[in-house]
């Protein structure tokens, strides 16, 4: 009978023959087909076979070894095959289980799915079609609850993420239906439960004005697999809108299939005021620079003019576009350059400049006296240029 399992069905199942062994344990009570289902199985070269004569045995050496999958006959002496399964699934144990018997009856086989097994295939047939159906089952049933434990891994590894995070974690998918999220999230948006995101549109968490821009961004994450600090305007449970700054990711199967997208959200409110306090700062000191009946530059420790106010376009008689750029030697007396290189070397070192008189030249040749002073302007606690 081995030798009738041909050359041929190794093409079928060649799939079987690169992956890793599996160990699997046939309990049947009849030696004959315990042997040439062994030989058979081995035969495909993924499969360690241990056999069993009875469920006892088959139980006493599953406390010594681990098996990816059972192939047990339904009648045998003791307990049978039906009896042996349930015992199993009440005890919690969801091995790849096979029931491979000739008794076929359909009420038997609707009663071992019933109680859980993975597939129930009838021993009589071509010897060649049987045993090909049994190695793929086995297979099939062990690839399938691989999977289903590497997704368990997954989602304990997600779920621990969401839950240790400070950041709002969301978790949709393609079709932008929330999943999953985490408590930050909800504190984030005003909800007090799950409940009430879970299996609603990531877009009642954004303003109705960034839904277009939202789903062209979506688009881009999915092409280029990730997207970083884009900013949306987004909503609160009682409808208020707040600004945030939003990452995304695309999550994949095992396969590498695209699932869905993981996004981190932060609220940037405060962030968004102190931009607007310094910007009005900003226009502040620029309206009161320009207004101001005083001449005022800025300067580089070059003494290269980057701006200047309208009295100091009055004093120099040089316009704002002529003195941009323009050196302080320029508009200074030669006998007054000494002080003024060691006035830019005070201030390059964060010193203060003192007052002091001087002259200064006009565009027209003319001088004029005037007083003057400065201090260095900081960036990053850097003194990077000069105010006089």
């Amino acid at each position: 009978m081995v030798e009738s399992i041909s050359k041929s069905s190794t093409g079928v199942l060649a799939d079987l023959t690169s992956k890793a062994a599996m160990k699997v344990l046939h309990v049947d009570d009849d030696l004959n087909y315990l042997k040439i289902a062994e030989q058979c199985l081995k035969m495909q070269g993924r499969f360690q076979v241990d056999t069993a004569r009875s469920v006892e045995e088959a139980m006493e050496m599953m406390e010594k070894e681990t098996y990816d999958a059972i192939i047990s006959d339904y009648q045998m002496p003791g307990k049978d095959g039906l009896e042996f399964l349930k015992e199993l699934r009440e005890n919690g144990n969801d091995v790849p289980f096979i029931v491979f018997t000739g008794k076929g009856k359909e009420e038997i086989a609707i009663k071992a799915l019933n109680l859980g097994a993975d597939r129930y295939i009838d021993k009589h047939g071509d010897p060649e079609t049987v045993y090909c159906e049994l190695a793929h089952a086995v297979s099939r049933a062990v690839d399938r609850r691989s999977a289903q434990i590497e997704s368990l891994k997954r989602e304990a590894k997600l779920s621990a993420i969401l839950e240790s995070s400070p950041e709002a974690i969301t978790v949709i998918d393609l079709n932008g239906t929330i999943i999953d999220c985490n408590q930050a999230t909800l504190d984030v948006h005003g909800y007090t439960s799950k409940s009430e995101v879970i299996g609603k549109h990531s877009f009642n968490l954004v303003s109705e004005k960034d839904h277009k821009r939202a789903l062209e961004d979506m688009k881009r994450t999915l092409e280029q697999g990730s997207t970083k600090n884009m900013e949306y305007t987004a909503t609160k449970k009682d409808g208020s809108e707040f600004p945030v700054e939003l990452s995304g990711s695309v999550f994949r199967d095992p396969s590498g299939n695209p699932i869905g997208f993981v996004s981190i959200t932060k609220d940037i409110t405060e962030r968004k005021q102190m931009e607007k306090q310094l910007t009005e700062s900003e226009e502040k000191y620029r309206n009161l620079v320009e207004n101001c009946q005083d001449a005022i530059a800025i300067v580089d420790f070059k003494g290269n003019v980057l701006f200047a106010n309208k009295a100091a376009e009055r004093l120099t008689g040089y316009t704002l576009k002529e003195g941009k750029g323009l050196n302080i030697r320029v508009v200074t007396p030669k006998r007054y350059w000494p002080k003024s290189v060691a006035m830019l070397l005070k201030a390059r070192m964060g010193k203060p400049i003192p007052y002091f008189e001087y002259e200064l030249k006009r565009k027209d040749g003319t001088t004029v006296p005037v007083e003057t002073g400065g201090q260095a302007i900081f960036e990053d606690g850097k003194p990077v240029a000069i105010q006089s």
